[in-house]
């Protein structure tokens, strides 16, 4: 049973290792995006983290088993020292095994930490990445209502050019029939005088 533990304690040490090794190997950027986006979306690491609490407990329980080793060792140490005989080998073997147990539960709590981080460094980015599409939107907002102040100001300034170009031309008309009134004023006078208008070129 001892060899058991150690062996399964030994196999996901060596996993937890080449996992490890496996994301600080140096890549191109665009791989570990895509490797990091791969873990995260994966619906299989989803489940085995769900799993990992058990594997805690786990290692949990070996840890407590290979501390009751070291002590019936330890016992037997006294024992053996008491009888003359020698109990070094089991010794070694329950601190090997405490050794990997304590090792795997670091481990563990490192890499769920790691998770950790990167979720809330994924958090914070959607959250930056919303807020920037927010103040975009804002401005581009903004940038439309000054174009239809523009436009409308743009409008009321031909309108007032239309304006002003007919007053212009109600000006010039009525100025050309008061000349015309005037003209026709003077002939009146000269004609009821008699007098003869003088022939003037037009």
């Amino acid at each position: 049973m001892a060899t058991l533990q150690y062996t399964l304690v030994f196999s996901v040490m060596v996993a937890e290792i080449c996992g490890f090794f496996l994301l600080i190997l140096p890549m191109p950027e665009r791989w570990k995006r895509g490797m990091f986006k791969a873990i995260g979306t994966s619906k299989i690491i989803k489940i085995s983290t769900r799993y990992l609490l058990f594997i805690y407990g786990f290692i949990g329980l070996l840890l407590l088993d290979s501390i009751q080793k070291v002590k019936r060792s330890n016992d037997a140490i006294k024992q053996a020292h008491l009888q003359g005989m020698d109990s070094v080998a089991p010794t070694l073997h329950a601190t090997k095994v405490i050794m990997l147990s304590t090792f795997n539960l670091i481990r563990n709590i490192l890499e769920a930490s790691q998770e950790l981080d990167k979720t809330k460094i994924n958090a914070m980015g959607d959250a930056y990445s919303k807020s920037k599409e927010e103040k975009l939107d804002e401005k581009i907002k903004m940038l439309r209502k000054e174009l239809d102040e523009t436009t409308q100001d743009i409008e009321k300034y031909k309108k007032m050019e239309i304006d002003y170009n007919n007053l212009k031309k109600q000006t010039e008309n009525s100025y050309k029939e008061f000349i015309r009134l005037s003209e026709q004023h003077e002939s009146l006078q000269n004609e009821q005088s008699g007098q003869i208008p003088d022939k003037k070129d037009k």
